[in-house]
């Protein structure tokens, strides 16, 4: 348990041998290492590199696909209720001709498979979250969608 004192007391005071309704949800030792090795890497991690770093990759992926045809492209730095996470959107034009569920699924049943957010905020356009793709995969990212918009508006 990691917390406030006043909550991790009252779990201890549920601990063997006075076993409260806590029993049913007992954790495995794994689980725990597993825990505190996530709290470890939380407290190391430099939120403002990491966000810098999501940023960049976020632009590079805008950059890509700046001035293809269908397509309008531009970087959330951050998310809906102010989240420290940027993302690339990408909004379908109406001269694209597609509807965004079939775009997502062109995107994902090729090769390689792309897979992207449909955003809330805006029923023609999707969301790279530059979380889910490494530095060397943003060159792919790109040209697979590039190809997907020029395929679609040929």
């Amino acid at each position: 348990m990691v917390g406030r004192e006043d909550l991790v007391a009252s779990v201890q005071a549920m601990a063997s041998p006075a076993h409260g309704i806590g029993r049913a949800f007992k954790t495995s030792k794994e689980d725990i290492v597993g825990l505190l090795r996530a709290v470890e890497l939380a407290l190391e991690t430099d939120e403002g590199a990491r966000y810098a770093e999501l940023l960049r990759r976020a632009e590079q992926v805008a950059a890509g696909l700046a001035g293809v045809p269908g397509i309008a492209v531009r970087v959330l730095p951050n998310g809906r209720q102010g989240q420290p996470c940027p993302r690339t959107v990408v909004r379908l034009l109406p001269s694209f001709g597609w509807e965004r569920r079939a775009f997502m699924a062109a995107l994902r049943d090729g090769e390689p498979g792309i897979v992207v957010r449909a955003l809330d905020e805006d029923a023609d356009s999707v969301s790279v979250h530059p979380l889910g793709v490494r530095d060397e995969e943003v060159g792919v990212v790109v040209d697979r969608m590039i190809a997907v918009v020029r395929g679609a508006t040929t």
